[in-house]
């Protein structure tokens, strides 16, 4: 009974907050996971509300049927991230070097969404209504911190539904080392262990990226603001520097070494699901249908297979004709499936119960391109990866997995019959593939510090102080370039070492002088 009385007690004074969730929305797994914050939240006992920003307006869901009040934004234009070539071609070998130009898609995208949120003085009037306690931020946009600071929300928090990117890094004044801390976010083959070649592209590429690109994305939309409301209105950079927390889709365990701060809270696994144990009679009988089990091959949702060249199809066909002993359960959703048709060991299917088949013993390898939901189904469930990353942070997660000895990494510009062949025999073959696949299974299980618990307790935590993130500010996020590259400390080794040069130059031009003298007298 006193217990009880306590966990009323409890209940009746926890303070309900008014949040709100901002998502910017370039794909499907970015929807799901701002989509179980909302969800964590309320079941909490919080009022949350949506604004999604329809950066991808092919993605129909909200993420959530919980959420008070959901706003979505779209452009009266077809949406410029449309054309990315990651989206369109995603089997395209595209890298950018660090001195050629960026896609354009990113910067029109910021842009005109921004532009147009501006605008719309009724979505400012719709923030303004929420009267929210504190808001929570995609990390992909700025824009929203221009208006958080009209409407005057504080304390504002940032979420990422992939690791620490490089942008919040240099915001937040954390070291993101060329040497050792490959770019999340580039898919050019570098991981935490480079050879002398890699780091130097690797330092190349992050200063081009973290001191010229990254800025740019701001100042595109900070130029908006400030035509817009005058020239002294605030920074967009400093407004996100001003962030209390960061939550980012990642686990100590799945990611690779790199110095963190005490704004970064890491909460990957919110989105997993529970795996009901149930098969489909359909997945059932696919399933028995070879003696030594099954390999489960999905690219996610976001590579449409009809957006891969036929010839690649051929390829993963003539590979997995080579293991006629084992089902190969093939996410596909195109129409023409006719260059498998003389593979009997090959199922084609649209949808596939992915947890439910990672979770099933008889399932012995999943090939994937490795995002970021994929890894943390992949581990929690103990099953070994053949990982083909295709762009942004997969090439990461990709060098998880190798590092975690949990299975191989394949790069989609070396895929042949022979190559993947190889890759598939080693992961099948070799027993520590899966054994390192379930030791780690079994530490993502007993981890002690649970991602959802995590994440309400600093959200009502920093909604409480909303002076908080001032305290705990590196002060290297205020460093400018030049200090940030130890400018000014080579600046007083040269100014010192010219110095000691010129009086050692100065000392010895006047003994030289004196021995002449010496000599004359002699």
């Amino acid at each position: 009974m006193k217990k009880l009385f306590i966990i009323f007690l409890c209940i009746h004074f926890i303070h309900s907050l008014n949040i709100l969730v901002y998502q910017t929305l370039p794909g499907s797994s970015h929807i799901a996971f701002s989509g179980k914050i909302v969800d964590i939240l309320v079941q909490a006992g919080h009022t949350v509300d949506k604004l999604i920003i329809e950066w991808n307006p092919n993605v129909l869901s909200n993420g959530t049927t919980l959420a008070r009040r959901i706003k979505r934004f779209g452009l009266n234009t077809n949406s410029p991230w449309l054309s990315a070539t990651h989206v369109v071609k995603p089997f395209d070998n595209v890298y950018y070097h660090p001195f050629d130009d960026e896609p354009v898609f990113y910067r029109k995208t910021l842009s005109q969404f921004c532009e147009a949120m501006v605008e719309d003085e009724s979505l400012l009037e719709w923030i303004k209504e929420g009267k929210y306690d504190s808001v929570l931020s995609s990390a992909y946009d700025a824009c929203g911190h221009g208006l958080f600071h009209l409407a005057e929300i504080k304390p504002v928090m940032i979420y990422s539904p992939t690791n620490l990117i490089d942008h919040w890094a240099l915001m937040l004044g954390i070291p993101a080392m060329a040497s050792y801390v490959p770019n999340p976010l580039r898919n050019n083959g570098q991981g935490d262990k480079m050879s002398l070649t890699q780091k130097i592209s690797a330092l190349a590429d992050r200063t081009y990226q973290q001191q010229i690109v990254l800025p740019s994305y701001h100042e595109v939309q900070n130029s908006i603001f400030q035509r817009k409301f005058g020239p002294s209105f605030p920074s967009l950079t400093e407004l996100a520097k001003q962030s209390s927390m960061v939550f980012v889709n990642s686990h100590p365990l799945l990611e690779l070494g790199r110095p963190y701060s005490h704004k970064i809270q890491q909460i990957g696994g919110i989105t997993l699901k529970e795996s009901s144990g149930k098969l489909s009679n359909e997945f059932e009988e696919i399933l028995n249908d070879r003696y030594k089990g099954a390999i489960v091959f999905s690219f996610g949702s976001l590579a449409k297979t009809d957006q891969i060249p036929i010839k690649i199809h051929e390829i993963f066909a003539k590979a997995f004709n080579n293991f006629p002993q084992y089902t190969v359960i093939w996410k596909f959703d195109g129409e023409n499936t006719e260059f498998m048709s003389n593979y009997s060991n090959i199922y084609p299917v649209k949808w596939i119960q992915q947890i439910e088949l990672l979770n099933d013993p008889r399932v012995k390898l999943f090939i994937s391109h490795t995002g970021l939901n994929s890894l943390l189904e992949s581990a929690h469930s103990g099953t070994p990866v053949l990982s083909i990353p295709l762009f942004l942070d997969q090439n990461y997660n990709a060098h998880v997995v190798e590092s975690r000895g949990v299975g191989l990494k394949l790069l989609k510009s070396e895929i042949t019959v022979a190559s993947l062949t190889d890759a598939i025999q080693k992961i099948l073959t070799n027993e520590s593939f899966s054994e390192n696949a379930k030791n780690l299974q079994k530490m993502l299980k007993n981890f002690p510090n649970k991602s959802e618990k995590t994440l309400i307790n600093w959200i009502e935590y920093v909604s409480s102080f909303k002076d908080y993130g001032n305290h705990i500010q590196l002060q290297s996020a205020n460093m400018s370039t030049f200090e940030y590259f130890c400018g000014d400390i080579f600046f007083v080794l040269f100014f010192a070492s010219f110095s000691l040069f010129y009086l050692l130059y100065s000392i010895l031009k006047y003994f030289h002088f004196l021995l002449k003298q010496k000599l004359k007298i002699e």
